[in-house]
């Protein structure tokens, strides 16, 4: 007489013998067709629960997986300093972010949303800017400390 094994502990065994995979860190890339995008969540200490707001998301364009991958955790360190010194206020009225990084907070959450897209949008696109070279007199005034350096 054959014997007979039951499915459950066959499919038991398998689920149990599967490597668990490492936690990874978050990618902040999505793809839709060839194009990447850069996409990260608002805090919940920033949300505003009457206005539904969906993730942050710019468009990094037709890149290799590589590169955008580079430029969407460049973006997210972007997007977290300012995440870390803003502040909602009381009446959930306003967004504070202090001075210094780079774009007015506006006078409405809807407006802090708006200029920090378009912050980070900008910063995506400086990155594609070549940087000028130096003209004459940045070369004669460069050539000027290396003589009294000695470089």
């Amino acid at each position: 007489m054959a014997k007979r094994v039951s499915l459950d502990i066959v499919r038991n065994v398998v689920r149990a013998g599967r490597p668990k995979s490492a936690p990874t860190a978050p990618t902040y890339l999505v793809k839709r067709r060839d194009i990447f995008f850069f996409q990260i969540r608002w805090p919940k200490k920033l949300l505003v629960p009457c206005l539904g707001i969906p993730p942050l998301r710019i468009r990094l364009g037709i890149r290799s997986r590589r590169v955008a991958q580079q430029r969407a955790l460049w973006l997210a360190g972007l997007a977290r300093q300012v995440f870390e010194r803003a502040t909602m206020s009381e009446d959930g009225e306003r967004i504070d972010i202090g001075a210094g990084l780079g774009f007015p907070p506006g006078n409405s959450p809807r407006e802090f949303i708006q200029n920090m897209a378009a912050y980070l949008a900008d910063a995506n696109a400086a990155l594609d800017r070549p940087v000028a070279p130096p003209g004459p007199s940045q070369l004669r005034g460069m050539a000027a400390v290396q003589e009294l350096t000695g470089c």
